[in-house]
């Protein structure tokens, strides 16, 4: 059996050429080489785009609602508790939205 190379990347290696059967073999080769058409043209999705830009703008946020956080010095201890767990929650909310990203 020869050895299938596709974008540089090698889809089935010569040691697991000997464990498959020859139905097993020709489905994961045709799995692999999906799989690997989609990493190979994964840039020019515009959904992948968009999100990465999405998760870039929410990062920001985050961060922004984190060091703002810090800035609670000097306040009661029960109030700086509370804006804590706040900040937290509310980053964390933040960050679930990209969950719901639509195109």
């Amino acid at each position: 059996m020869s050895q299938v190379k596709k974008a540089g990347i090698r889809v089935v290696t010569k040691p697991s050429e000997e464990y498959l059967s020859q139905r097993q073999l020709t489905d994961y080769r045709e799995h692999r080489e999906r799989l690997i058409g989609w990493m190979v043209n994964i840039g020019e999705e515009p959904y992948v785009l968009g999100l990465g830009r999405r998760t870039r703008r929410t990062l920001t946020v985050n961060l922004a609602i984190a060091f703002g956080a810090i800035l609670l010095r000097g306040t009661p201890l029960p109030l700086a508790v509370v804006g804590h767990e706040g900040s937290t929650v509310l980053v964390s909310l933040n960050g679930l939205r990209l969950l719901g990203f639509r195109e």
